[in-house]
């Protein structure tokens, strides 16, 4: 504990760097200890954060002690240490305020610098991250706030979405039999060449795989024609999107057709 030669050598000297180690010490360490005193009080009312701890080393704490009085303009203003050891002289001791009176004006300093610090760091106790844990799922995987929470919704995408399935559509349609059977056994992942994909298209494997090469050229097309002013580049991604939006229609288009279902 520092004894009231320390606090007269720290007012005397103004700043800490300038006065003994022992003094630095056991101001420090003087400062962190009732800094963490008022921490732990306060963050019960004001705070959810229950790891929060005075800053360390001790000599941080002691920074914010000084810091707070100097950026902020309060009724003792810069003045505050004439303030701190005025008020423990009496008329016994005129010269030399008494250790008591110094320790618990510190203490009343210190109070408001740790409700500053927890008005800006903490959060209310009212206030819960998205990620804190409020369940667990059925395999005890913690569920958080945020998991909860419903995604956002992109229209945009929802839209370009749409538009995609609607050529896709359009254009299985217009496809021939035999283009939409070299489709599914692309969408089951069939060779062209497997005998019962050449038996149902009736044809052989060179017919079937320039039947598949005529369906890209078809979704192709079509796509060219329906975006005219679009950039090769464009028209090559939105050619693929296409492509690969067109499996759920040839699945719902097998099974309709007798005979094909059991491909799938």
């Amino acid at each position: 504990m520092p004894s009231i030669e320390d606090w007269l050598q720290w007012k005397q000297r103004c700043a800490l760097a300038l006065c003994d180690p022992d003094t630095q010490s056991a101001l420090q360490d003087f400062v962190c200890h009732r800094f963490q005193n008022y921490l732990e009080f306060y963050q019960k009312e004001l705070s959810s954060d229950p790891d929060m701890r005075a800053p360390s080393p001790a000599s941080d704490a002691w920074h914010s002690f000084e810091t707070y009085f100097y950026l902020n303009q309060t009724r003792h203003g810069k003045s505050y240490k004439s303030w701190l050891f005025a008020r423990g002289l009496d008329s016994s001791h005129p010269l030399s305020p008494s250790l008591p009176a110094v320790e618990s004006g510190v203490s009343l300093l210190l109070r408001d610098v740790v409700r500053e610090r927890l008005r800006h760091e903490a959060s209310p106790r009212r206030v819960r991250s998205l990620h804190d844990p409020v369940c667990v799922s059925t395999d005890n995987v913690p569920v958080t706030l945020e998991d909860l929470l419903p995604a956002a919704v992109d229209m945009d995408r929802q839209v370009e979405q749409h538009e995609l399935e609607q050529l896709a559509s359009i254009i299985i349609n217009a496809l021939s039999r035999r283009e939409r059977i070299a489709l599914l056994a692309r969408e089951c992942q069939m060779s062209c060449a497997h005998p019962s994909i050449l038996k149902t298209a009736g044809c052989g494997k060179s017919m079937l795989a320039a039947a598949h090469l005529s369906a890209l050229r078809r979704v192709a097309q079509y796509v060219r024609d329906v975006y005219p002013d679009e950039s090769a580049h464009i028209l090559a991604s939105l050619t693929v999107s296409v492509f690969e939006n067109m499996g759920p229609g040839v699945r719902k288009w097998a099974l309709s057709e007798k005979g094909l279902s059991e491909f799938l």
